[in-house]
């Protein structure tokens, strides 16, 4: 077209053909990023979960392929991950293929280390410059895209050509944008190019190892501060895929041949003798940042390297540069050798956030999964305290489990001095747990503790007012009374609040008054759940005289039925079924259980499913001491 717009001839089979040739297309790095609005924004991040789950994976398909249950399973998980994502965006989910990651807009959106790394260059080397997602796609669609993208075209294997296996499988929801002028020639050139700059490159990475050797032994002396710093900031690239940006910046040291030489011949030093140096060089320049109390010199790009190691899932990597490095400041023995704020640099909360997600329970590996959670377990303790909202925020969404307990674990830990933080919380905390924080606070029973329970009583939250009336109260009697008298509010669920507490507290002295509102008269007008509740409470409270109150009410009728005492009766049955232990009912239940005009059936039913209930637990034979055999 005339404007220089990409002609596309008609899709088949899930292929649109760009016509453009590759010399016009420009290189990856530099392909400028459109400004991302807010859909595209949702897209990016659906497809960062999309991709954390497509590589989780990958592992278990490469190893048992897509016909064994193991990897059934995968397949299963992965095409759950589109849909989700595509219930969420019903227009389609898309990215741009680039040969070491893929785009979505300005954001990357997976970016695999190796071997995974082959998949994307793969990809592109064959011309899929896109590829697209619609709503409908099948778990069939999803295993033959699959079976295509994880093929590794070798040099000159004709069926192994991944653009000619997307365009024979005839997809309906998936659409690749592909090069037509990338013929599998073109492509096997390519392949060579990339294995023949890849020598280039290893070359020129043993020249910088041992020119960066020099620099950290003999030269270091002589470095400017700043100097001294970048020289640290560079051990952050310490993987594969972060040597490549080494290895590029290696043309602008224009060293003569040599003086190239002479250098290589005095400092020889294998890759995982230059991978120590650096370790050593980031160290001791933070150590010396932090004396001239400039130490965001290194941390800065020591955050950038791990953020991306913890988005692209290479958590083993990460924390073996954390513990690198602590162990090599604690060896130190400087007072301006900081372990634990290395610790705090590396896990910030956007990377703690993302290991708690990545350590959710699901069908992922197990091993990397535990790699993760242990990983948890070993920093929480030595992270600053100004992180309390976030992890109970985050101990609020979990269930319970190990993920909870670590969470927890930073809370109890960093609670004293954030008392008001966790007030604060508390409304929007799961009853459980809200109810568990205000234990907390108050376990010291400090006057400043105290103090910031009051605004609580007249919180709209029901149940935190009724914990705070029990954890300020001055003695038992006086909380006894209390909660009694909120019995007679207006406001049912503040009722169950307080009857939820009197339980929780075993507010023993509570129960007369308690009795006294279950024999009042209007008791009978109160919902049956709160009924079944009061009676409940009372057999938490107080066993005996509980039992001896239902009996009676079992036992309560005149001459003809009345629905209304019958409801009551019938809950007074059901309950001493699920709580009697004695025979001491059985009368009173046998007696509801007969046909007779003041027994309804509601009544005789609930009564006799009593009975049946009593009669069980009392057969059940007891337990063997422990340590006696048969």
């Amino acid at each position: 077209p005339s404007d220089g717009a990409v002609a596309l001839r008609p899709s088949y089979g899930g292929i649109a053909l760009d016509t453009k040739g590759v010399s016009g297309a420009p290189p990856a790095s530099t392909i400028p990023g459109r400004p991302l609005g807010k859909a595209a924004e949702k897209e990016g991040g659906l497809l960062l979960d999309v991709f954390t789950r497509f590589e989780k994976g990958l592992p278990t398909l490469r190893q048992y392929g897509l016909d064994h249950p193991e990897g059934q399973g995968k397949v299963r998980a992965i095409h759950r991950a589109f849909v989700d994502a595509l219930r969420e965006d019903s227009n389609g989910v898309h990215w741009m293929v680039h040969p070491f990651c893929f785009t979505h807009g300005k954001a990357t959106v997976w970016e695999p280390g190796p071997p995974l790394d082959q998949i994307p260059y793969n990809l592109a080397s064959t011309g899929v410059d896109e590829v697209r997602v619609h709503a409908g796609v099948t778990e069939d669609e999803i295993r033959t895209f699959l079976k295509a993208v994880v093929i590794d075209p070798q040099l000159g294997a004709e069926d192994n050509d991944i653009g000619a296996a997307l365009w024979e499988a005839g997809f309906d929801h998936i659409m690749c944008k592909v090069r037509d002028d990338v013929t599998d020639a073109d492509a096997r050139e390519q392949i060579r190019f990339f294995a023949e700059t890849e020598e280039v490159e290893s070359e020129v990475s043993e020249e910088l190892s041992d020119v960066v050797a020099m620099i950290s032994t003999t030269a270091r002396p002589e470095l400017s501060r700043q100097d001294s710093a970048e020289a640290a900031a560079m051990a952050m690239a310490t993987e594969h895929a972060s040597l490549r940006a080494a290895k590029e910046a290696a043309s602008a040291l224009e060293l003569e041949a040599a003086a190239r030489t002479a250098l290589a011949t005095q400092l020889s030093l294998a890759e995982d003798q230059w991978r120590e140096r650096f370790f050593d060089v980031t160290a001791e320049a933070y150590v010396d940042t932090v004396e001239r109390e400039d130490p965001e010199l290194v941390i800065k790009p020591l955050q950038t390297n791990t953020e991306r190691l913890a988005r692209g899932g290479r958590w083993q990597q990460l924390h073996e540069l954390h513990r690198t490095l602590v162990d090599r400041l604690t060896a130190f023995g400087s007072p301006h050798a900081l372990p634990e704020a290395i610790t705090q640099a590396i896990f910030t909360w956007t990377i703690l956030e993302q290991a708690y997600q990545f350590a959710q329970p699901d069908d992922q590996d197990d091993e990397r999964r535990s790699l993760v959670v242990d990983g948890l377990r070993e920093v929480t303790p030595a992270l600053a305290n100004n992180l309390l909202k976030e992890h109970l925020l985050k101990a609020n969404e979990l269930g319970e489990g190990e993920l909870f307990d670590i969470a927890m674990s930073y809370v109890e830990e960093a609670l004293p001095g954030n008392e008001a933080i966790a007030i604060e919380l508390l409304d929007s905390l799961r009853p459980e747990l809200a109810q568990r924080m205000l234990a907390s606070v108050t376990q010291t029973r400090a006057p400043e503790a105290i103090e910031l329970l009051k605004p609580l009583l007249m919180s709209t939250n029901q149940a935190l007012r009724c914990e705070a009336t029990a954890l300020l109260a001055q003695s038992p009697e006086e909380l006894g009374k209390q909660l009694v008298r909120l019995l007679g509010s207006t406001d049912q669920s503040l009722r169950s609040a307080a009857l939820t507490t009197m339980q929780r507290h075993q507010v023993r002295l509570a129960g007369p008054g308690l009795v006294g509102v279950i024999e009042a008269e209007g008791f009978v007008e109160r919902p049956l759940p709160e009924q079944r509740h009061m009676f409940e409470t009372l057999y938490g409270l107080n066993p005996p005289r509980a039992e001896r109150l239902l009996i009676s009410i079992v036992g309560q009728h005149g001459l003809m039925a009345d629905d209304t005492i019958d409801r009551v009766r019938a809950v007074a049955a059901d309950v001493l079924g699920k709580l009697a232990d004695s025979k001491n009912p059985l009368d009173a239940l046998k007696g509801a259980a007969r046909i007779r005009p003041w027994n309804t059936q509601q009544v005789r039913m609930a009564a006799g499913n009593a009975i049946g209930a009593i009669e069980t637990r009392l057969n059940r034979p007891e337990p063997a001491p422990s340590g006696v055999g048969r």
